[in-house]
């Protein structure tokens, strides 16, 4: 079970995760002693180093017997899961209380033709919307009981939606540009408020990539 992610305690103070690995040169190299306190999922409380066979079979327990370390350390959540886990749920939360209105303006112009590209655009749209909300708030929920496949899912979220802004900015430009989208404003205004739009909402999947590829958020999101 070399893949076991394991705490350490110095000076009655907690560390970790760190893997099975990195214990074992901590250990080897002299930066941790046999009688340093250890702990990982399965073990009945912390004990040294010195009797986990598997850890250092060749180390002899140490002379002193240390004093039994009070608790098993307790996960600590990072606070980019926290607040992402949150920003997914209320973000999610909104869009889809928001949603029946967004669709209630479109069906209800009268200056889109119903079998027009911009029409069926914006039907795909809300239904990939959709897909968008519920995945949103199902990663939230997950992150913050610090699911692996959360973070994961959240990572391909992030990726995905990168491309369909990009998508959305050229669809959106192009429809302009034919005439096919239809409104009162201004097409230039309308180009510039679809690209401005469109790289505004590359910021958080961007945000999502960076912070659930931290060391300390994969470690986290083990379960």
């Amino acid at each position: 079970m070399a893949d076991r992610q394991w705490h350490y305690a110095i000076d009655n103070t907690q560390h970790g995760p760190v893997s099975e690995a990195q214990l074992k040169q901590l250990l080897q190299d002299g930066t941790l002693g046999p009688a340093t306190y250890v702990w990982t999922d399965g073990m009945d409380g912390w004990d040294t180093a010195s009797a986990v066979p598997d850890l250092l079979p060749s180390v002899p327990a140490p002379a002193v017997e240390a004093q039994p370390y009070p608790s098993r350390p307790v996960r600590t959540t990072p606070v980019a899961v926290t607040v992402f886990g949150v920003l997914n749920i209320v973000f999610g939360g909104m869009s889809l209380f928001a949603m029946p209105f967004a669709l209630m303006v479109t069906f209800t112009r009268t200056d889109v033709h119903r079998g027009g590209a911009y029409f069926a655009w914006t039907v795909f749209s809300f239904l990939v919307g959709l897909v968008y909300i519920i995945l949103m708030i199902t990663l939230g929920i997950g992150l913050l009981k610090l699911r692996s496949w959360a973070r994961k899912g959240t990572l391909a979220y992030g990726y995905f939606a990168i491309v369909w802004s990009i998508v959305g900015m050229i669809v959106n430009v192009s429809l302009v540009m034919s005439g096919a989208r239809g409104g009162r404003a201004d097409p230039a205004v309308q180009m510039v408020g679809f690209v401005l739009g469109g790289l505004i909402s590359l910021i958080y999947p961007i945000c999502l990539i960076v912070f659930m590829r931290r060391p300390n958020v994969v470690n986290a999101c083990t379960k």
